[in-house]
């Protein structure tokens, strides 16, 4: 009894004030970044301060709302809890106000850091680096920690890990003191760019994109036999355009798609897949790719509209080859659609444009901008005004023009609002925390800098390959991989690329190419085992057997391992910027193995194929992946070659569309 007066009591008001704080603070947070990049009103350095101490004021003040709502309050548990980050809260204030007020002065003594600089610097570390562990989990802070040790008993080591040392006040100032590294590069990139991106999908979602995606992908699933699994894939497609968070895009699009393909008689482990493979291409997909495209953008020392671009090609060939996969699975099984009267889509093409334009115009108005040359933190400033501005007039216009009265303009203003209240809430969330985690990774970037640890593993690793080329590149898959199993994509992206992108240079592979090789991998960590977030997110929906959705996975996501390899042997696969006709050729060609390595994978077209034709076609689809062009021009024949072949043996009367 006691507990629950507690609950419902004082500690109950306060941690709804703390509530009401917690969206305070988030939104003049995101007014801060908008200010910085329309007024300037401070200097670079003191945003990302503000970017990275008002973030882990905001996420502290969460966890302790949450302890202060906990129904087992007195525990000494949750005490414990609610004292660990009430004290993370207080350092929070007091580092953050040290580093604002005194940016001028410290900066007039960089180089000579004072004992209070080192002391608050170390603080601040300490406690990002606490917040990430709760927010993201420990793994990411260790390699973080364990890269600043390193600094420090660098002389410990022998090999490719030897450096001459680094005292520890030199450390925190290239981790802080200097702002740099927490404060550096990634910490600019996520405060300037990163932020808005974010506020838009949530403002896009709150304001109709899943309503006009849902609908879209029902209008272009329910034209096949396998339209149920084609909606997972092309709902998918569409969201990972706003999202670029391939959690998100299963945890939006699951409950939709899964529960349909289920009814219509596929095995839950094999719905649970595909949503989670094609959730997973979602940051595939621009002109959202999620935080690790603009990662590539600035470590490639490019615009990120051109980032986009060299995704675009690869992006369509990973989706359509699940779909056509899809396509295969399903004729495999037998299903046939078991139509309901709430699937069957009763608007049109038309009745789209015409409900959601406010989505889609925003949209074009982001790429406009960004094809135009403006800076992506602008553009999309752009883009986020006008969504609001279409929202207003779309009111309007059905207020007055259609004379739908006071009234409905009243109800559809307050609704608006909330929208706009609730997407931006959305978006600053997650741009908070991944604003915290990327800040914080800004270290191990300095760490490896200032040792040069980077270029000395670059060389190791080319002296002991030597000419096992493909070897290595393996090996680098395989660590990439393992790094995206405990971490978040730009994680595993980076610390790859930190450590392998000069050896796989000084191999003769062309950068861009190299950046897509890790990030594909990166991303194909959420389908692989024993995590597999996006499997895991998946299954729960589904209610399937796990690992048997694991194996399924695998199965349809089996080509998004290999095109990584394709983008390193035939850098033209990503330059359709420059050379559009080669970059259409070899994209082409990729997608026709892709179909080849299907049929080998699932034994199956339109009929049942034999085990010498499977071996046929996987030896044309390696034949593909050969970089003498005579090689991949007569592998990408011969899987057209058999496929034509099956195709007029074994058509029904019914054709195979449907």
């Amino acid at each position: 009894m006691e507990t629950q007066v507690q609950t419902h009591g004082p500690l109950k008001i306060t941690a709804d004030a703390i509530g009401i704080l917690i969206k305070v603070l988030t939104l003049a947070w995101m007014a801060l970044h908008l200010s910085y990049l329309l007024f300037i009103p401070f200097s670079l350095d003191e945003l990302c301060v503000l970017h990275v101490g008002i973030g882990g004021i905001i996420l502290t003040l969460g966890y302790i709302q949450s302890s202060l709502n906990n129904t087992s309050f007195s525990s000494p548990k949750n005490l414990l809890f609610l004292l660990y980050f009430s004290i993370l809260f207080v350092l929070c204030i007091i580092c953050t106000y040290y580093f604002f007020v005194n940016h001028g002065p410290i900066l007039d003594r960089i180089g000579r850091t004072t004992f209070t600089d080192a002391a608050y610097s170390a603080m601040f570390i300490m406690t990002v680096l606490l917040i990430c562990a709760k927010v993201w989990g420990v793994i990411i802070p260790i390699v973080i920690f364990a890269s600043m040790a390193y600094g420090v008993f660098g002389p410990w080591f022998g090999g490719v890990l030897f450096h001459t040392g680094l005292d520890i006040p030199r450390i925190l100032g290239y981790s802080a003191t200097f702002y740099s590294g927490m404060f550096g590069s990634l910490a600019v990139l996520s405060a300037g760019t990163i932020v808005h991106f974010l506020i838009f999908g949530g403002l896009l979602q709150s304001c109709g994109g899943t309503v006009l995606i849902e609908r879209v992908s029902y209008i272009i699933g329910a034209r096949f036999r396998s339209g149920a699994a084609q909606t997972a894939v092309y709902g998918s497609t569409f969201i990972g355009t706003i999202t670029g968070s391939t959690a998100a895009n299963v945890a939006t699009t699951g409950p939709l798609t899964i529960p349909m393909m289920k009814r219509n008689g596929y095995e839950p482990e094999f719905a649970g897949a595909v949503e989670a493979v094609a959730s997973t291409g979602g940051q595939f997909i621009p002109p959202i790719m999620g935080v690790t495209a603009f990662l590539i953008a600035a470590l490639v020392g490019v615009p990120y509209i051109n980032i986009c671009i060299a995704a675009l090609l690869p992006a369509v060939v990973y989706y359509a080859n699940l779909s056509f996969a899809v396509f295969v699975a399903t004729r495999k099984r037998d299903i046939h659609p078991k139509v309901r009267p709430e699937d069957v889509p009763d608007y049109t093409v038309w009745d789209l444009l015409r409900e959601h334009w406010v989505i889609l115009l925003p949209i074009a108005v982001l790429a406009y901008y960004l094809f135009s040359g403006l800076s992506p933190g602008r553009s999309v400033i752009m883009a986020n005004l006008s969504l609001v501005s279409f929202c207003l007039l779309q009111i309007l216009w059905r207020a007055l023009i259609a004379r739908k009265g006071l009234q409905y303009l009243l109800q559809a203003l307050a609704t608006l609002g909330k929208n706009v209240y609730t997407g931006l809430l959305n978006g600053g969330q997650e741009a908070i925390k991944l604003g915290l985690i990327l800040s914080a990774m800004g270290i191990i970037i300095e760490m490896f800098t200032a040792t040069g640890f980077g270029q000395r593993l670059s060389y190791h690793v080319v002296m002991m390959g030597g000419e096992h080329m493909l070897l290595m590149v393996v090996l680098i898959a395989l660590l990439t991989i393992f790094f995206g199993l405990g971490m978040p994509t730009p994680g595993a992206y980076l610390l790859t690329i930190l450590m392998a992108a000069q050896a796989l240079m000084a191999l003769g592979f062309e950068e861009l190419s190299i950046h897509f090789f890790v990030f594909y991998f990166a991303i194909m960590s959420a389908v692989t085992p024993p995590v597999a977030i996006a499997v895991l997110i998946a299954s729960g929906i589904a209610k399937s057997n796990y690992w048997g959705t694991i194996k399924r996975a695998l199965i349809l996501a089996f080509p998004g391992f290999l095109m990584p390899f394709y983008f390193l042997y035939f850098p033209d696969v990503l330059n359709l910027q420059n050379a559009p006709l080669q970059a259409l050729y070899l994209n082409a060609v990729l997608l026709i193995a892709m179909f080849g390595l299907t049929f080998a994978v699932e034994g199956f077209y339109l009929k049942k194929i034999s085990p010498l034709i499977r071996l046929v076609f996987l030896g044309a689809v390696l034949a593909t992946f050969h970089p003498e062009p005579m090689s991949t021009f007569l592998g990408a024949l011969t899987i057209l070659i058999l496929m034509a072949f099956h195709y007029f043996k074994n058509r029904d009367k019914e054709g195979v569309a449907t």
